[in-house]
């Protein structure tokens, strides 16, 4: 009996290793390794939602969590500077007929004609085009899960308010000293701490450290109107039900933060990916 409980004992042990080993530190938040876990390669932190969601440790492109990653028009899962041959609107824009992607606008944009009223895909509302009642992206649509595989996918709108609601935010200049600025995101400790954020100037509970649970949302800006370093723009997989040229999306920055706006759906912003 005891040498099948010391077998036991062993496989335990070396399982665990070979998770561990799956990710570079680069990959994790600080001090929260027992947080974490793994899905197709990309690291997680349970924040201790409701929900029982899942947040990545880092955005969609991403190298490590400071990183500002890759930036998405709303549907499209190719990023600035990829090809894209389904995307025939690159090719008509650009002069070298190329499918690259190399400006957000709604003359390159995948799921229109041209215009913000001329929508072929995600519509409710005829005003914007061709009405087929879809207000959640496809999975073929969806740049987390076209680009990280396994069950990651981009967060509803309703998600995005969950961790806006259930969270304690901090704003930084420059989380753990990397000069990169953002928001850090904590499972909270105490009820009332849910939905408070603490915005520049600020001084936050000093309950909280980076040896906490947390994820970090770098202020990536976007492209559309830059504010790289200033502002972070991160979309939901929710289309705007009756402004239909419109995305639910979280935009902040050190005074602001927000997630119950729509932004035009050609903009290139960042995706944080999550999992059930």
């Amino acid at each position: 009996m005891n040498r099948y409980f010391f077998l036991f004992v062993l496989m335990v042990f070396a399982s665990c290793s070979s998770d561990k080993d799956e990710l570079h530190d680069d990959d994790k938040p600080k001090n929260v390794e027992s947080c974490i876990g793994y899905e197709n390669g990309h690291a997680y932190v349970d924040l201790g939602l409701p929900s029982g969601l899942k947040w990545a440790t880092m955005n969609v492109g991403a190298t490590s969590v400071i990183d500002y990653g890759n930036y998405y028009a709303w549907g499209e899962t190719k990023a600035f500077g990829e090809k894209d041959t389904s995307n025939g609107m690159n090719y008509k824009f650009n002069s070298q007929n190329s499918y690259t992607k190399s400006v957000y606008d709604w003359e390159t944009y995948k799921w229109c004609n041209g215009s913000y009223n001329s929508m072929i895909k995600y519509c409710t509302n005829s005003s914007y085009g061709n009405v087929d009642n879809k207000i959640t992206l496809d999975l073929e649509d969806d740049a987390a899960v076209q680009n990280w595989g396994g069950a990651w996918r981009i967060p509803t709108h309703e998600e995005l308010e969950e961790l806006e609601d259930d969270c304690y935010w901090v704003w930084t200049s420059s989380y753990d000293g990397s000069g990169v600025a953002g928001y850090i995101v904590y499972a909270t400790k105490l009820p009332s701490d849910k939905g408070l954020v603490v915005y520049n100037g600020n001084t936050s509970s000093s309950n909280y450290s980076l040896s906490d649970i947390h994820i970090f949302l770098p202020a990536a800006g976007c492209h559309e109107h830059g504010d790289f370093g200033t502002w972070g723009y991160y979309w939901s997989s929710s289309l705007h039900e009756s402004i239909c040229d419109g995305a639910w999306g979280i935009c902040f920055d050190s005074s602001c933060r927000t997630c119950n706006d729509s932004y035009s759906r050609y903009g290139g912003y960042s995706v944080r990916a999550v999992l059930e």
